[in-house]
């Protein structure tokens, strides 16, 4: 997931100087890590669960929901990567997108964080994923309110953006977080 990143910053210093062919051939690579990270992560997220059941962490939610929380996270990294793609073309899109795309993924990141020296982010971190998705959405807020304040209007990728992060959340708090049958799903995916 790091190289997401490192290819992010690759890609937006090629478009910088206008490398438009090299960025349309690292894109293809783009698309292909993404696929990779979608499918690693989630078995990944499935092979760690058991470990995490056998030794648990102390003041972390539990094991269960941290796997439907990550799996929520490479869904809507599908989501937002996958519009991207499409979206190509529109570069305003895109490149918005795009950002999301690294916010969503960072939150796994946020998640393995200590925050014992930041009691706010502490509080928010101790809320198990959905003070994690509160991380999450203050990295979009922040991005949002400096693209705003640049262009000097809010642009619908964001809203769409963050709308699909927020509505895709609401339901995955309520289901993975208060919902039996999540917990036996989770458990028939770690046996």
């Amino acid at each position: 997931m790091t190289l997401w990143f490192a290819l992010f910053f690759v890609q937006t210093s090629l478009i910088a100087p206008h490398r438009v062919r090299l960025h349309k051939r690292l894109g293809i690579a783009g698309a292909v890590l993404a696929g990779l990270i979608v499918v690693v992560g989630a078995t990944v997220a499935r092979h760690a669960t058991p470990r995490d059941l056998r030794v648990p962490t102390a003041g972390g939610p539990p094991p269960l929901q941290v796997l439907g929380f990550f799996l929520f996270v490479l869904l809507v990294f599908a989501i937002l990567v996958g519009t991207a793609l499409l979206l190509r073309r529109r570069r305003d899109w895109h490149k918005r997108l795009m950002l999301l795309s690294c916010v969503i993924l960072a939150a796994p990141g946020l998640a393995r964080i200590t925050f014992e020296r930041l009691p706010v982010l502490a509080f928010l971190r101790g809320g198990g994923p959905a003070g994690l998705f509160d991380l999450v959405m203050l990295l979009v807020y922040a991005c949002i309110a400096w693209d705003t304040w640049r262009h000097r209007r809010l642009h619908p990728a964001f809203v769409c953006g963050a709308l699909l992060i927020a509505a895709v959340d609401l339901p995955f708090i309520w289901i993975f977080l208060s919902s039996f049958s999540w917990m036996r799903v989770a458990s028939w995916l770690v046996s």
